[in-house]
């Protein structure tokens, strides 16, 4: 669910949102495939990410990042956003061998 705080705006926020994942002790978090998803408005949003391929190691974490911008959208996503769009939700991942 993504709901704007602050100050109301007549633009819609747009957020890309893709798969994360974090190695034990690292403070980097890559964004796998580098594949996002651009989200555009606020209120609930049901997504199906694009497909992904990813070893996984003990200890991996693996979770949702969402960005206001993202290089392969130049043109759009919410660079000078005027407020903040927090988000939040569940998410499922199918794991295989």
């Amino acid at each position: 669910m993504m709901t704007p705080t602050g100050r109301p705006s007549i633009t819609r926020p747009t957020v890309f949102v893709g798969l994360g994942l974090q190695h034990p002790g690292a403070s980097k978090i890559e964004l796998i495939d580098d594949q996002v998803m651009p989200v555009q408005g606020v209120g609930r949003h049901t997504l199906k990410l694009a497909g992904i391929g990813t070893r996984l190691q003990a200890g991996d974490t693996v979770g949702l990042v969402h960005q206001r911008s993202n290089s392969f959208f130049l043109g759009s996503g919410t660079r000078l956003a005027e407020y903040a769009v927090p988000a939040s939700g569940m998410t499922a991942l199918p794991l295989g061998d």
